[in-house]
């Protein structure tokens, strides 16, 4: 088992990665929003990419070129951009399912306007036909508790990340997260002994993401 970290921005680190040597890319991209987090720990750090969507359509050709024809595509996208997300990703890719994750509790949003968000789209691509995917047949709603977002804003569960990588990945092979945030996907190929390459520009989450995924034990 590998992990390779790489602190920069994806869209350049991404050309150093060979051409179709990826079985899974799983990430969580800024959403275009310019949000800027309430919380003291974060208040003071807006994402680099969260200001527009303008690097979507290069990212999306990266992740077809470094994705092995058979691989998995897996991409976190909110209800607001799901058009926008969707529209882009299918220039590129063959969108199998928008997966629906329950979080089991309200999310971030007007707290006056709007009902209390509670579940986000991941969209999940191949290339071509794609592998088959491990197990049984699924729905394609997983509920899984949204995390305390201690360590980045938009934390995701590891038993969310650890179902994906186990439905769309062997033991050894390889996921790519181009925007690794905290770290998640890295610890779950950690604990599920799949080869694990990440991509962070922010340098504090980059620090976070590196100590986390070192410090897990296997």
């Amino acid at each position: 088992m590998t992990i390779q970290l790489y602190k920069g921005d994806c869209l350049e680190v991404m050309k150093q990665i060979p051409d179709k040597s990826v079985d899974c890319v799983i990430t969580d991209p800024p959403y275009g929003f310019g949000y800027q987090s309430n919380m003291k720990k974060t208040k003071d750090l807006p994402m680099f990419y969260d200001r527009n969507t303008s690097w979507l359509n290069t990212f999306l050709y990266l992740a077809n070129q470094k994705l092995k024809n058979d691989g998995h595509f897996y991409m976190f996208c909110p209800v607001q951009k799901v058009d926008e997300f969707k529209q882009k990703t299918e220039n590129f890719f063959i969108i199998k399912n928008l997966i629906v994750w329950d979080k089991q509790g309200f999310g971030m949003g007007d707290l006056y306007g709007q009902y209390a968000p509670s579940y986000e789209f991941i969209i999940f691509a191949v290339k071509e036909q794609g592998r088959k995917l491990n197990g049984t047949r699924e729905r394609d709603l997983f509920s899984f508790p949204k995390t305390k977002c201690d360590l980045h804003p938009t934390q995701k569960p590891i038993e969310l990340l650890s179902k994906i990588i186990e439905k769309s990945t062997n033991e050894n092979d390889v996921v790519l997260d181009p925007f690794m945030g905290s770290g998640t996907t890295g610890v779950a190929c950690k604990r599920l002994n799949r080869n694990f390459i990440g991509i962070e520009l922010d340098d504090k989450y980059f620090e976070i993401a590196k100590n986390r995924i070192e410090g897990e034990l296997v």
